[in-house]
């Protein structure tokens, strides 16, 4: 012993100079004496004992546990002190859970703001483009829809015709929906679709200067995925609609305007109650307030007054 402490020798019964070859010997015969034993296996030598062999048996931390050996700490002569085994135990224990619990039930880190590739990604499987079919087998366009359920998507009512089939063209074949609720108060229908879609995630209301991504038009009309920012909150009877800088073509009114993290904020429409040369969308907080009903009528002017005849 070394300062009257018990070393990884002593606990394997070797001299410091043993060769390599002693070391597994002699961890076999402290293991199989205390097997012999009557009285149960303390579980601290077992563990002393794995230990002894480990580090004795690997040279490079042979070498450093023997330079320990000679340290001056290591030397002293002071009364030994027992580690208190089993309170450890259970401290390690209660630490370890509380990692695990802390990595369960910790907050996900906030989401990165997509690129507008990402985005556009992101709602895709959850777009529909929506057409008239009529009789003769022709078809218009509607718009398109975005699915707030695998079976329900959301769009304005004002392109849906009435007494035509209406279809999501799916670019190879035309798939029959139809109309559960029709809100043409606030324009907006739920439409029913067998196939199911991905439901795209819904935020809430935006405010003056965000940022947000819609499939808007070019000069030559074609659609494109654009990037604007939300231009004023518009007072209406209904509620606020929400003003876009993003020029919506009708072929895209029913579709969703979206924040840089992929959530649907609104419904995109056109043309809008407002008028020509200003883009507007409706709520996605409006959805909660459907019901079926017919568009509003505008209050009746008062007659004028007839000019009464000179005298």
């Amino acid at each position: 012993m070394y300062g009257q402490k018990e070393t990884l020798y002593d606990i394997l019964e070797l001299p410091n100079n043993a060769p390599p070859g002693d070391i597994e010997k002699a961890y076999q015969n402290r293991v199989a004496e205390l097997r012999k034993q009557k009285e149960a296996q303390d579980p601290r030598r077992v563990a002393l004992l794995r230990e002894a062999r480990e580090v004795l048996s690997d040279p490079a931390r042979r070498t450093a546990y023997d330079r320990s050996l000679r340290s001056e700490s290591f030397l002293g002569t002071s009364e030994p002190t027992p580690l208190p085994w089993k309170p450890i135990g259970i401290g390690v224990a209660a630490v370890a859970a509380a990692i695990a619990l802390y990595f369960v039930l910790r907050p996900p880190p906030p989401a990165k703001p997509g690129t507008p590739k990402e985005v556009l990604a992101a709602i895709t499987d959850s777009l529909g483009y929506l057409e008239n079919l009529d009789v003769g087998g022709r078809t218009t366009p509607v718009g398109l829809s975005v699915a707030i359920d695998e079976k329900t998507l959301i769009t304005t009512c004002h392109g849906i015709r009435a007494g035509a089939q209406l279809v999501v063209n799916n670019g190879a074949a035309l798939v029959p929906v139809r109309v559960t609720l029709a809100d043409q108060d606030l324009d907006l229908c739920k439409v029913a679709i067998d196939s199911g879609r991905k439901p795209a995630r819904l935020g809430s209301e935006p405010r003056a200067g965000d940022t947000v991504y819609a499939l808007g038009s070019t000069e030559s009309g074609d659609l494109i995925f654009a990037a604007g920012t939300v231009l004023n909150l518009v007072a209406t009877p209904k509620g606020k609609l929400i003003e876009i800088s993003i020029p919506i073509p009708p072929q895209a009114s029913g579709g969703p305007v979206v924040d840089p993290f992929g959530r649907v904020l609104a419904i995109a429409t056109a043309p809008n109650p407002v008028g020509a040369g200003r883009h507007f969308a409706i709520p996605v907080g409006w959805i909660g307030e459907m019901r079926s009903r017919a568009p509003e009528a505008a209050p009746a002017k008062a007659p004028e007054p007839r000019p009464r005849p000179r005298k």
